[in-house]
């Protein structure tokens, strides 16, 4: 800037364009840097598609250091969930989804993660089974209006059945004191249910996870046959239009499995974290559910290719 070099307020439209002829071009000198010579950029009209004019300044450096930073966050992230999604990165990173469907991009070429419809998954075969506490304090708000929704369809003198996912144990929070029996498999269902009088609760037996706090294994799977299950209701790890509902682990897929084979009508309770996610093990298709209740943050495309497999689609409110 030789001669013209003067001190200029930041953000300073009018500023900028008498110095560089146009706004977010301006190549300023640092009135707070102790050395003389570091620039910045003027951050009234800057965007990422443009370029300081000369010399290179530091917040050049500075963004570089920040998508450094938002690839140890994703890749940590993944590594303790197996999968994540780019709403709820750009939530967590507080920056807008196309940054982080481009920072995915760059992780996925660098052969650090794989690229899924709406996030991505680690490479080690996807996710794993987080603690119950965890899942259940993730997404509540959701977990609630769909377990709302699915609530409306119990009637009395039915049998139902609940899974040991948390949005499960949220449906029965949600019900009320009704002459129904429920079958479960979950020890938290169990306890939320011990005091509604009305409702005779039976528990499958089996191996207790103590990650998901829920029964599983060849006992828990026999335990459903001298049952006809009305409704059953269940959610999963993810659901995939190609590759159907999934789950972490062969022991869970096993039970879902036989549930679904046992009820007459099943309900799949999804929140839009699920949509796109594939779990190491496929237990059932997009065509074996029969009711999706999910809530209104859903992938619009995913809804419309498994509502096309048949089942009845709920967006909760």
């Amino acid at each position: 800037m030789g001669g013209d070099e003067k001190k200029v307020e930041e953000g300073s439209q009018e500023r900028c364009k008498r110095l560089s002829g146009g706004p977010g071009r301006c190549v300023i000198r640092c009135t707070t840097a102790q050395d003389p010579t570091e620039y910045h950029i003027c951050k009234a009209e800057y965007t990422e598609t443009q370029k300081p004019l000369h010399p290179p300044h530091k917040d050049t450096q500075t963004a570089s250091m920040f998508a450094q930073e938002r690839h140890s966050v994703i890749l940590d992230l993944l590594e303790r969930q197996g999968s994540v999604r780019v709403a709820n990165l750009a939530e967590h990173l507080r920056v807008t989804e196309e940054t982080v469907r481009r920072d995915l991009e760059r992780l996925g070429s660098d052969g650090k993660l794989r690229r899924t419809h709406g996030g991505a998954l680690a490479l080690d075969g996807g996710p794993r089974e987080l603690p119950f506490a965890l899942r259940n304090a993730t997404q509540q708000a959701e977990k609630d209006a769909i377990a709302r929704a699915a609530a409306a369809h119990v009637q009395d003198g039915e049998v139902i059945a609940i899974d040991g996912s948390s949005t499960a144990f949220a449906l029965a929070r949600a019900l009320p004191d009704l002459a129904i029996t429920v079958i479960t498999t979950s020890l938290p269902v169990m306890m939320a249910l011990a005091e509604r009088t009305r409702i005779r609760v039976v528990g499958a037996g089996g191996t207790l996870d103590r990650t998901s706090m829920s029964f599983s294994g060849v006992q828990t799977a026999q335990a459903f046959e001298q049952y006809n299950i009305h409704r059953l209701f269940l959610s999963c790890t993810g659901i995939d239009f190609e590759r159907g509902l999934s789950e972490t682990a062969e022991a869970l897929a096993e039970v879902k499995s036989r549930l679904i084979a046992r009820a007459d009508r099943t309900y799949l309770l999804a929140d839009h974290t699920k949509f796109g996610v594939r779990g190491a093990v496929a237990f059932a298709r997009a065509d074996q559910i029969d009711v999706l209740v999910t809530d209104q943050a859903a992938d619009a495309l995913q809804i419309e290719r498994i509502a096309a497999a048949g089942p009845q689609v709920i967006r909760a409110t």
